[in-house]
């Protein structure tokens, strides 16, 4: 096989009936390698394998939307929680005034008991 008669052809320099049979053959062979080479990567799957395979990506991002939900339901409960209290009663039940008055009315009251009268 002459290289330079295999390019010349390959660039469309040279017609076919004017390579010898070496050649001839080597340009078959690298036709059929072209063919071959070409089913290989134009491989398309069948509709089975095809579904096979997206619904291994899909499950995974079904996971992490169901996890981002549950998380963001976590949070606006803990939000909930801990950021709108019920109201409360912020009256004390006895007034303190009275309360106070009475505490000293029996600290005197000890305090006279304990002088001795």
């Amino acid at each position: 096989m002459s290289e330079e008669k295999f390019n010349g052809f390959l660039d469309g320099e040279l017609d076919e009936k004017d390579l010898d049979e070496v050649t001839k053959r080597e340009v078959e062979m690298y036709s059929e390698a072209l063919k071959v080479f070409r089913m290989r990567c134009d491989y398309r799957p069948s509709a089975k394998l095809e579904e096979k395979i997206m619904r291994r990506f899909v499950r995974p991002r079904r996971i992490l939307w169901e996890l981002a939900i549950g998380v963001a339901a976590a949070a606006a409960v803990f939000y909930v929680v801990f950021n709108v209290p019920p109201k409360r009663n912020v009256e004390p039940l006895v007034q303190e005034a009275k309360v106070v008055s009475e505490l000293f009315d029996y600290l005197s009251l000890v305090k006279l008991v304990g002088d001795g009268f």
